[in-house]
């Protein structure tokens, strides 16, 4: 059998190039031959192919050539066709079996260099090989959901697969700015070998505080330009997102009952779970950067204090002799009650927002006697009009 799982014959109609692919848990297993002989040849348990055939930041593992003619658990690369597959920031290993005549690698291969390559044996390598990986155990896990829409192999922190790309190098960032599952690279300046870039992580929480407490303000509470907490009032909270290494943005905008134009507003996080020192720092509703770190736990709290102004109600009666007494109302609530000429609920600091101001008739008056107008100006009464 030729190419367990994938089998290229000479011609090639057109080049072909695997990027982010991984290629794992295939077998070319060799048939039996003339008189029940066991000399069928197995040829690339993964793959087949001469120099038609790019794989670039591809894995490549627990293949199989089986059989009495066996070569090139991973890769075989017949006789004769040029300099063979072109490998490029890929990942060949634990190929097999061992007693194949290279167990990964068979045959004539490119390397674009940066690749990790666990067997020695059974190839000529040709092209830049000054940065792969020769000999190394990649340390990968089994083929499992990590995320993403395929399976992928995993594998830990302590893999030598780890941070090998340089940034711009083989595309790493540039064209090949993801990873087979989705996952951003380069995820800590460098890009990881094969189809699977290990991202670092860290917890990050916005929690919303506003003064006074039980301001009837609400929040929307965002991380990196997407609300994870609608209308949050005081102590309101994302709760601890988990979160990849790197710059991250927490912001606010206004909910269904608050608008930012009436409060200070200051943004201070913390790691340590909120009790470190301060890391990022803002005096606007964001978005503000704030950079996380690997096994970092930074709380963002965003807090409000209301503004405040104003507001006095005077009450002025023409002739100024008249009799009448008028109860002066703020919000429905009678600031001063039987005021007579030149009376006041006095200068009240109010929060900013929409207030109301009336009057209602006080001890022996009735207001159907009286032609009513309210005047409102700014600057203590000397402004211009800013309510008739």
């Amino acid at each position: 059998a030729y190419g367990g799982g994938v089998a290229l014959f000479w011609p090639v109609a057109s080049p072909m190039s695997f990027t982010n692919c991984t290629i794992s848990g295939n077998i070319a297993q060799g048939g039996e031959g003339l008189g029940g002989q066991q000399d069928g040849s197995a040829e690339g348990g993964g793959l087949r192919g001469g120099s038609e055939v790019t794989l670039a930041y591809c894995t490549m593992t627990n293949n199989q050539a089986t059989g009495s003619s066996k070569a090139g658990g991973g890769v075989y690369s017949p006789a004769g066709l040029e300099g063979g597959p072109d490998l490029e920031s890929s990942i060949v290993a634990g190929n097999g079996p061992a007693a194949a005549a290279g167990p990964d690698l068979y045959g004539n291969v490119q390397s674009s260099d940066y690749n990790l390559i666990q067997s020695t044996s059974g190839y000529v390598l040709s092209g830049e090989a000054r940065h792969n990986r020769a000999g190394a155990n990649p340390q990968l896990g089994p083929l499992a959901e990590n995320g993403g829409p395929t399976e992928t192999h995993a594998y830990p922190d302590t893999s030598p697969a780890l941070n090998h790309v340089p940034s711009g190098q083989n595309g790493c960032g540039a064209t090949v700015a993801e990873d087979q599952r989705g996952m951003g690279r380069p995820q800590d300046g460098a890009c990881d070998i094969g189809s699977f870039e290990l991202e670092k992580i860290g917890q990050l929480e916005v929690i919303k505080a506003l003064v006074p407490s039980n301001d009837p303000g609400t929040f929307d509470l965002e991380i990196d330009g997407i609300t994870v907490k609608s209308d949050a009032t005081d102590g309101g909270s994302t709760g601890k997102r988990t979160v990849t290494t790197g710059v991250h943005t927490v912001a606010e905008s206004g909910g269904a009952f608050a608008d930012l134009d009436n409060y200070n507003i200051d943004i201070e996080c913390r790691g340590n779970d909120g009790q470190g020192g301060i890391v990022a720092s803002s005096n606007d509703p964001g978005p503000m950067p704030v950079t996380i770190y690997e096994g970092d736990d930074t709380v963002c709290t965003i807090t409000n204090v209301r503004k405040t102004g104003h507001l006095e109600v005077v009450k002025d009666v023409v002739p100024d002799v008249a009799p009448g007494k008028f109860n002066l109302k703020i919000d429905g609530v009678v600031k001063k009650a039987n005021a007579t000429n030149g009376g006041t609920t006095g200068r009240l600091k109010l929060p900013t927002g929409i207030h109301t101001i009336s009057e209602t008739s006080g001890a022996s008056t009735d207001l159907a006697d009286y032609n009513s107008s309210i005047e409102c100006r700014g600057s203590g009464g000397q402004g211009n009009i800013v309510a008739s």
